[in-house]
């Protein structure tokens, strides 16, 4: 449910670089208040527990709270990219936030000296304008808030039932977790979900898939960023060779994350179904969200060294149609308003809040993954 910084990628693509400063100086925590409670942290900031071991901090200070709807009207278009069905149920079910905190698990706690540490993201089940459901938090704090928001939404899609097992099960392949632990430093990140023998359990794996499945959308974001033709905000800039490097450099990467995958089947096509939108525009499973829900509020037991999950993933069903709303934001003009907001924030100018969908553009969504030549 936690994702650092520190994942791999282009550390020069600063156009994925979307952090705040705002939040640099929030004073260090040693505990975690009670749900709903809001607490001052120092001169400047509100801490609110969200149940007992994540809590959130936020700020009434005119600016922070400026920077914080620009963000989120910047992350907006890659919402009903990646996450249709959920946006269209509840369109509270993804919130940026200042910062997000965490209970360390004892043996973290004991190794840094922090009982309370903080995250990038989280998915938790929290009330929503529907009803109590899973939620995607992205921090203000964190250096690359579009890839948490793909490495949350893989949480949020699982958990409500929109990842059938077939296709998480190519996650399960021990090749596949060892490369991934490697690649991800997720030995470090994730050994509380290692069991006392070594093994990973279930929460393991999913922690794998969600890293490479962030990566996987980081860099095909990267990649259409600086496209020289994403969409109406297109400008010169992109016809320089800084943006044509840049684009050089996230084509590489790909082939070189697509040759790694390729000795994992499945991996690759259902990352490539995930940025496409397949996965985030189908129905969730009422049955399987209830479960989850119930399960991480504690009121079902469950056992994070098992390799099964503490709800049922659902098989393979007839898959559906979903019909398109007339109202649908293209993925290229939803790419160009993203784009056009970081290089706002880049120039020092505060992204306008998000708007509403524009029409969609004949031709589909998006173009089949190619990365073509550097």
């Amino acid at each position: 449910m936690k994702v650092r910084d520190h994942l791999r990628m282009p550390a020069e693509d600063e156009e994925l670089l979307l952090g705040d400063p705002l939040l640099t100086d929030i004073p260090g925590l040693t505990m975690i208040p009670k749900e709903g409670v809001w607490m001052r942290v120092g001169d400047e900031f509100l801490i609110q527990g969200l149940d007992r071991n994540v809590a959130h901090i936020a700020s009434q200070d005119p600016d922070f709270l400026e920077a914080r709807q620009a963000l989120q009207g910047a992350l907006t278009p890659m919402m009903y990219q990646l996450a249709r069905s959920a946006m269209e149920q509840s369109p509270d079910r993804i919130l940026v936030t200042g910062a997000i905190v965490e209970r360390r698990a004892p043996d973290m706690a004991a190794r840094t000296g922090e009982p309370v540490g903080a995250a990038d993201g989280y998915s938790m089940p929290l009330e929503t304008s529907t009803g109590v459901r899973m939620t995607a938090l992205v921090a203000m704090t964190g250096r690359q808030p579009a890839r948490i928001l793909a490495h949350e939404l893989f949480h949020l899609h699982l958990r409500e039932g929109r990842i059938f097992d077939g296709e998480f099960d190519r996650f399960r392949d021990p090749g596949f977790i060892r490369w991934a632990s490697q690649r991800y430093q997720l030995d470090t990140l994730y050994a509380d979900f290692l069991g006392p023998d070594g093994r990973p359990g279930h929460f393991f794996v999913e922690e794998a898939a969600a890293a490479f499945v962030e990566e996987w959308v980081a860099l095909r974001l990267a990649d259409r960023l600086a496209a020289p033709s994403c969409g109406d905000h297109a400008t010169a800039e992109h016809h320089t060779s800084a943006s044509t490097a840049r684009r050089g450099s996230a084509r590489l990467a790909l082939r070189e994350l697509q040759s790694a995958a390729e000795a994992f089947p499945g991996v690759i096509g259902f990352a490539e179904r995930f940025w496409e939108g397949e996965i985030g525009r189908r129905e969730a499973d009422p049955a399987v969200a209830a479960g989850w829900i119930a399960a991480i509020v504690g009121e079902v037991a469950a056992d994070r060294y098992s390799m099964t999950p503490p709800v049922p993933l659902p098989v393979q069903r007839k898959p559906e149609v979903i019909p398109e709303p007339a109202a649908r934001r293209g993925l290229a003009g939803g790419l160009a308003d993203l784009a056009a907001g970081i290089r706002d924030r880049l120039q020092g100018r505060r992204p306008e809040p998000g708007r509403a969908p524009d029409p969609a553009p004949a031709g589909g969504m998006d173009e089949e993954f190619d990365p073509g030549p550097a």
